[in-house]
């Protein structure tokens, strides 16, 4: 690992910087394959509960560090560079843990992907969203799944191909974001802890359906999503929450 990212961690709060402030945290691909290895890492550990992702700086991230690919020669070059942001977008879905990402300043291109591939997005009042990609002659391939998912069809093509900004209340009202914060450290911890105060085996199962049913066609995920309550159910988590219910006490979730 390297100084460009940073790492804290405290009662199963897990957070990750992006540390390139002097860039606006462009995106390298040492800093992507880092990154990516760090999330695995943290999200194996049975102590994580929750991991955020954040940036240093005036800006969460400006997106792709186009030195870098300017110097890419080759086309297999430019695939495994962009496929470096794929693992990182892929791997947050994938984490047992939910993901925050908490933005700031400039969110865009590469940048907007993370913010909206994460679980949840907290934004504060100043940041500044978009693809400028269309610009320098580049399209956003990648980021396109997951912000076409949040935004829809018409939404996001209009961001995709004019490279228009928008505010934290626009990317809120378009589903990009999950809302929009006065002060972003009190609410990023102030979620954090809602998450942590839950059984990490429910939110680990509940994540995994959130994401499976979503390229089911209806008959087929309620098929599989009757299973996935079958096996909650079954969770001693479960049968420890009802009777802390029935008791009227906190309950004591396992590890």
């Amino acid at each position: 690992m390297n100084d460009q990212l940073l790492v804290s961690s405290d009662k199963g709060i897990v957070t990750i910087w992006l540390n390139r402030p002097d860039s606006r945290n462009a995106l390298q691909s040492t800093m992507l394959a880092d990154l990516d290895t760090l999330l695995r890492e943290w999200g194996e550990e049975k102590s994580t509960r929750v991991i955020v992702l954040r940036g240093k700086g005036s800006a969460f991230c400006a997106g792709a560090d186009l030195k870098e690919i300017q110097s890419l020669d080759n086309v297999m070059a430019q695939r495994e560079y962009f496929n470096g942001v794929a693992r990182v977008l892929k791997t947050m879905s994938s984490l047992p843990q939910p993901v925050i990402a908490g933005v700031h300043g400039y969110v865009l291109a590469g940048g907007l992907g993370l913010a909206v591939g994460a679980d949840f997005t907290l934004a504060s009042e100043d940041a500044i969203f978009g693809l400028p990609e269309i610009f320098v002659g580049l399209f956003p391939m990648v980021v396109m799944a997951p912000i076409t998912r949040a935004a829809g069809r018409k939404k996001a093509m209009e961001l995709l191909f004019t490279g228009d900004r928008i505010s934290a209340e626009q990317a809120e009202q378009m589903g990009l974001i999950t809302r929009v914060v006065k002060d972003l450290d009190a609410e990023i911890d102030a979620l954090a802890q809602k998450l942590v105060s839950k059984s990490p085996t429910v939110l680990k199962l509940g994540k995994e359906a959130f994401y499976t049913v979503e390229g089911m066609q209806y008959e087929q995920a309620m098929r599989y999503l009757r299973e996935m309550i079958a096996i909650t159910a079954s969770t001693p988590d479960a049968k420890e929450g009802i009777e802390a219910f029935l008791e009227k006490r906190p309950p004591k979730w396992s590890e």
